[in-house]
């Protein structure tokens, strides 16, 4: 027995419908070319996410700056980049696509070019958060385009092809950086994603129209503090668990309450009949709330690897940084050449097997990799890590496609970001988990068995706990998917 909310309608409800303004263009209409668009959209976003990272070192050494107060180029980025995804569920509602794909376009257009030519770090983290307000915006745009547009029957193969972009533009982020950091220096790194997002805007303006239906509503304020305050918090206490646990207590005890706060908050303007800034409804569904626990673990593998690669083969092998970021491109390469095949077998055949079976061969990758990771052995790691990123190609996207087609058309926009709010959390909890567990075992292992031993055995410590993530996953997948599957009879 599944425990769906019904579709209660209210007053309050029934005025805001009347206000709905049709598209001009109907989604059966759209474009051929309006999804490559928005796919080049998604690649833009996911690739920006990362390009500072390689960068680090060098500008803190010109702009004179800590590690501490670098740092919050990464988080801060993180933090308004999430509180964009959950703000889209409404603005989704509010504008037309080709409004928020230009305006977020123009967003990131103006902070890359402010970061090109940055002369100080107050005007280069300025640049970030412009950039991040527009590239928060992408991604969950792209989805619900994708929900709106594509065919059921092709519904899992298009959002596959979606989650094959964004799985590719942060590793390749890492390899171009590093060239430009190498060769021109640390502000160069911004002009790939200059190039990338005037290349969308163009398509934009050619090939994508408004296929969206709008509504006259406004976001509540006291939501948006709530959720930036529980986003500030949670990215404030993972950032220092590993060296501060008084700071890191009290953050989360802060993201705790704003997360209290935030649900009363949208269940009060729901049953007011005023419009929620995320709608909580379908989070009570068991049909899509577990889709956003596996989408959350499916990340976490992600950027296990994302992060604690690089840093295994430069401190543990010895590697380069940019040798380190090509170890990365063959295991996404098979990550983006599965993920649509993954979407058309969820398509045709369901859930079941391939969710729990996916997570299962993650967990086998990781396993390979805390074995061989001690003895610093290239080949097993790299082989765990292609099966780490093929087996997320086969279980991220279908589990986002299997608890989105579980909702209506109108739940569609709060079900993206509900999804992007679960996936964008884990992006803020991995790296600070698995790197603070690879450091400590560093710090405290060197002296006793050199620093190269130390951060191997650091990162089989990591992936060791990766492994137990990835099982939670695949026990949770298997009766998922089951339940799917005695279902879909029925539906």
């Amino acid at each position: 027995m599944t425990s769906d909310a019904p579709d209660r309608r209210d007053p309050g409800a029934a005025a805001t419908a009347a206000r709905v303004t049709p598209a001009p263009v109907s989604p059966e209409n759209a474009p051929k070319l309006m999804l490559p668009v928005m796919f080049l959209g998604a690649l833009v976003a996911a690739y920006n996410e990362n390009i500072i990272n390689m960068a680090l070192v060098d500008l803190m050494a010109d702009l004179d700056v800590s590690a501490v107060t670098a740092q919050w180029l990464v988080s801060g980025y993180m933090v308004v980049s999430t509180l964009m995804v959950a703000v889209m569920g409404l603005l989704f509602r509010r504008f037309r696509i080709r409004q928020l794909l230009l305006g977020a376009l123009a967003l990131l257009i103006v902070g890359t070019l402010t970061g090109l030519f940055a002369p100080n770090f107050p005007l280069l983290l300025a640049a970030r958060l412009v950039q991040a307000v527009g590239t928060g915006m992408l991604i969950p745009l792209m989805m619900n385009t994708v929900l709106l547009v594509s065919p059921r029957e092709r519904l899992g193969s298009n959002l596959a092809l979606g989650s094959a972009m964004i799985t590719v533009g942060p590793a390749i982020a890492p390899v171009i950086s590093g060239c430009m950091v190498t060769w021109l220096g640390w502000h160069f790194v911004f002009l790939p994603t200059l190039i990338l997002a005037v290349l969308t805007l163009a398509g934009g303006l050619a090939f994508v129209h408004s296929v969206n239906d709008t509504q006259q509503i406004a976001a509540d304020a006291l939501s948006v503090v709530l959720a930036a305050v529980m986003l500030f918090s949670l990215v404030m206490g993972m950032s220092e668990i590993s060296t501060n646990i008084v700071l890191t207590l009290c953050s989360f005890v802060v993201c705790a309450a704003a997360l209290v706060g935030f649900v009363v908050r949208q269940n009060a303007l729901a049953h007011s009949g005023r419009e929620p800034l995320i709608d909580l409804a379908p989070m009570r569904s068991v049909r899509f709330f577990p889709a956003c626990l596996l989408s959350m673990v499916a990340m976490m593998c992600t950027f296990s690897m994302s992060v604690l690669l690089p840093l295994y083969f430069q401190d543990a092998v010895g590697t380069t940084a940019l040798v380190a970021g090509l170890y990365l491109l063959v295991p996404v390469l098979v990550n983006a050449i599965i993920a649509p095949f993954a979407g058309r077998i969820e398509d045709s055949k369901g859930e079941w097997p391939l969710l729990p079976v996916g997570f299962l061969v993650a967990a086998l990758g990781f396993l390979i990799e805390t074995l061989f990771g001690p003895s610093l052995g290239r080949a097993g790691v790299f082989v765990g890590s292609v099966l780490v990123f093929g087996s997320v190609g086969c279980v991220m996207s279908p589990s986002q496609t299997a608890g989105l087609k579980t909702l209506t058309a109108q739940q569609h926009p709060s079900g993206v970001s509900l999804v992007n709010v679960f996936v964008q959390t884990a992006a803020c909890i991995a790296p600070s988990l698995y790197i603070g567990i690879m450091s400590a075992t560093q710090t405290s292992r060197a002296a006793d068995l050199g620093s190269a031993a130390a951060a191997g055995l650091g990162f089989s410590h990591a992936t060791a706990l990766a492994a137990v993530i990835a099982l939670v996953g695949a026990v949770l997948a298997l009766f998922y998917s089951r339940m799917l599957r005695r279902e879909r009879p029925a539906r």
